[in-house]
């Protein structure tokens, strides 16, 4: 039993963003582009939460990328995504009220701000790398 958890953790690992060790640091080609796009982290941390906390009903907020390196956030309702764009995903918050009501009640700005630190930016770079191929 614990070996099919491990194996099934190892699996989500690629699909769930989740912390490590090196949670604050953004590798270096996905923090260029940041900074390139949005002018800082910091206006993109800020663009990222206002998008996800002004969507209306459910839904997810995504930071994407196209093949030129280009980086977009968008926000999808219900079972949308950015591949229907043609985007590769890199990142993205859930904003549905079943991720954040048990801890946050009605508060999902607070939900959005807590998910920073769980993000695992070598998975991001690694999904940006694979956007740009």
């Amino acid at each position: 039993m614990l070996e099919q958890f491990e194996k099934a953790k190892k699996a989500s690992r690629s699909l769930v963003l989740i912390a490590d060790a090196r949670r604050d640091e953004i590798l270096l080609a996905v923090a260029d582009a940041i900074a390139k796009e949005f002018g800082s982290f910091e206006a993109f941390k800020e663009e990222f939460q206002k998008k996800g906390a002004t969507l209306f009903g459910s839904g997810w907020v995504w930071l994407s990328a196209d093949r030129a390196g280009g980086l977009f956030i968008t926000q999808e309702t219900n079972a949308a995504n950015p591949v229907q764009k043609g985007l590769t995903p890199l990142l993205t918050f859930d904003v549905w009220e079943h991720a954040y009501y048990l801890d946050y009640q009605n508060r999902r700005p607070d939900h959005l701000a807590a998910l920073w630190s769980i993000i695992n930016w070598e998975e991001v770079e690694k999904r940006f790398g694979i956007a740009r191929m």
